[in-house]
């Protein structure tokens, strides 16, 4: 680039100040401006000239911008305003952090109480479990012990009661024995006091009367056996 000016153009025309650019890259200018607090009101027009390679390539560029009165008289208002609002922000965001932050503890504390009620439940459930195959094994056993108990004492009961029925028929059988060797005896020795009685004409009708006297005894002592034995507990 063989030479680069730019002139600033003041409100009017009339006014002009000249600016030095500074090279900040190949091709690339800038300019610095401070716009004075007393600054005339208007549009302010800013033309950079350029030529090259000794005026044989040349260029011309205008920007500008306008001072407002309007704008200078509320540059106060403007600038409260501004900081009410960065105050406004800076309260919102600090109020906003501090919710997340009451959130965070929130969450960690219920994360913390929900895994410790889980644990103690998970403790419980084993617990329980464990009981619970405790009582079964335990009453297995029980069952199994009252099963070969009852057992013994049905097989006990059954050889008891069988030996009681045979003792009871061994002494009804002594007893039936006893008694009939009772009635015969006394039979037999009528029979024989019979022989010795010899009465012409009488003696067989007092045979036949004798029997008969036998039979009826045998027949009563026979019954008080059997009354006997019913009666025997």
């Amino acid at each position: 680039m063989d030479s680069v000016t730019t002139t600033l153009y003041l409100p009017g025309g009339v006014n002009t100040i000249s600016l030095t650019p500074t090279n900040v890259g190949t091709g690339v200018y800038t300019v610095t401006y401070s716009v004075p607090d007393d600054a005339l009101t208007g549009f302010y027009a800013l033309v950079v000239n350029a030529s090259y390679s000794g005026g044989t390539f040349r260029g011309a560029a205008v920007k500008g911008f306008e001072v407002s009165a309007g704008l200078q008289g509320m540059q106060g208002n403007i600038l409260m305003a501004i900081g009410g609002i960065s105050e406004q922000l800076s309260t919102i965001e600090s109020n906003v952090l501090s919710a997340l932050s009451s959130m965070n503890s929130l969450v960690s504390s219920v994360n913390s109480s929900l895994s410790g009620q889980l644990a103690g439940v998970s403790g419980q459930v084993s617990s329980a479990q464990s009981n619970l195959s405790s009582s079964i094994s335990t009453l297995s056993a029980s069952v199994s012990s009252l099963g070969t108990t009852l057992q013994g004492a049905i097989t006990s009961s059954q050889s008891s009661i069988i030996n009681a029925i045979n003792q009871a028929t061994t002494n009804t059988q002594g007893s039936v024995t006893t008694a009939r060797d009772a009635i015969l005896t006394p039979i037999g020795q009528v029979k024989d006091q019979l022989n010795t009685i010899s009465v012409p004409g009488i003696s067989n009708v007092l045979t036949y009367e004798y029997a008969i006297l036998g039979i009826t005894i045998l027949t009563l002592i026979v019954a008080a056996v059997l009354i006997f034995i019913k009666r025997k507990p």
